[in-house]
């Protein structure tokens, strides 16, 4: 096996991507920051009567095979090429995030409460300022670091 393309999978294997809500100090004008709301809304939380609208692992899960099929074309032209394997771990981030992303501007389910329509003046869920939708990133992280 070529130094080069052995390398190539130990940088593969020591990377992971992280996709989702990754900053905790985004602090929004209601005090809460957008990670703590994106757990809130991807799980519900029943004791404050919020419905779980999964705009993570519902579209990443049910896109999965559209992630790994781009995976490895991204990842075999890499290695055919002789070039870093890291953009292409940059091409599946902005691909999964943006999946993520069009959940929400596309609509989740549950439907919102007539209530909260006329309050929000909206019928969208998730969708007010913007500002937890903007916040949906990704990440390469190494695998040893947590």
């Amino acid at each position: 096996m070529k130094a080069s393309f052995k390398n190539a999978l130990n940088t593969l294997n020591s990377k992971s991507i992280l996709i989702g809500v990754i900053q905790k100090s985004d602090k929004r004008s209601d005090g809460m920051n957008n990670a703590t709301l994106a757990m809130i809304h991807e799980f519900g939380s029943p004791k404050h009567n919020i419905a779980e609208r999964s705009f993570l692992r519902v579209p990443l899960s049910q896109n999965q095979e559209q992630i790994l099929s781009l995976a490895k074309e991204e990842i075999c032209k890499a290695l055919s090429s002789g070039t870093s394997v890291i953009r292409p771990l940059e091409e599946i981030g902005v691909f999964s995030s943006n999946l993520c992303k069009m959940a929400i501007t596309d609509g989740l389910t549950p439907a919102l409460k007539p209530a909260t329509i006329k309050r929000k003046k909206s019928s969208k869920p998730l969708i007010d300022t913007g500002n937890l939708l903007n916040s949906i990133t990704w990440e390469i992280r190494d695998n040893d670091k947590h």
